[in-house]
Order: structure tokens, then sequence, then C-alpha cells
């Protein structure tokens, strides 16, 4: 309720839109994907998307993730050397469904580094 909170009086603020990004992966995450695909729309482009999509591999593999866990992020997830946060929000729906499966590992493991890279680049350590 309290980042729902923080989230609505910075609505639209930024360029670029972080505010509404961190909004998009709070309904992600309750989930409501309807309500998270609305904010990732608004959020449009996002310098995070690219940095998160140029080291997703690596992260990835750093973290521990299989394989195949690694070959389905890349495949699902990445359009135009950014992350499209509609297909997430698309494998956490899979992910829910799928339990233990592929879907849901790695959705976690990326949900994981993208809320990492996102604080990183709010911070300003990630350019």
């Amino acid at each position: 309720h309290e980042s729902h909170e923080i989230s609505q009086t910075m609505e639209g603020r930024g360029d670029p839109r972080t505010a509404d990004f961190w909004h998009g992966i709070m309904h992600r995450r309750e989930p409501d994907a309807g309500n998270a695909a609305y904010w990732f729309r608004r959020v449009g482009t996002h310098p995070a998307f690219a940095s998160l999509a140029s080291n997703l591999d690596h992260w990835l593999e750093e973290t521990g993730a299989s394989r195949e866990e690694r070959e389905h992020a890349s495949q699902k997830l990445i359009r135009k050397g950014a992350i499209d946060p509609l297909a997430l929000i698309e494998l956490s729906t899979q992910a829910i469904r799928k339990p233990g499966q592929l879907e849901e590992r790695t959705f976690r493991r990326v949900q994981y580094l993208e809320m990492l890279n996102l604080l990183s680049w709010s911070i300003g350590t990630i350019p």
C-alpha cells in the first residue's frame, strides 16, 4: 500500500520515467498484469531496459542459472537490444501457472536482476 502511494505521488515525473517503472514492477508482483502493462507502456523506453538486456546472460550465469533458463530469457525477453517489459509480464503470468517449471525459475531470476539493475540505475551507479 505504501509503495503504491509513493508511486502515485511521482506519477509521470522524470525523464526517463523511473517512478513509473517501479510502479509497473509493483503491479506485476501483485499480480495485476493489466495494470502493470499500463504502467510499463507509460514508461516507454528506459535506459535500465537496455542495461539489463546487455548484462542479462552474464548476470544469469553468475547467479547460477541453467543454460536452459539463460536461453529462455534471451529468446523471450530481449527485443531490439532491450528488455521487453510486456514480455516479462507475460513470463510472470506463465510463472504463476507453472510453479517450479522453467518459466517460474527464469522469471524469478530475471525479476531479481531487473530490480537490482533498476535500483543501481536509480541511484546513479549504472550510466
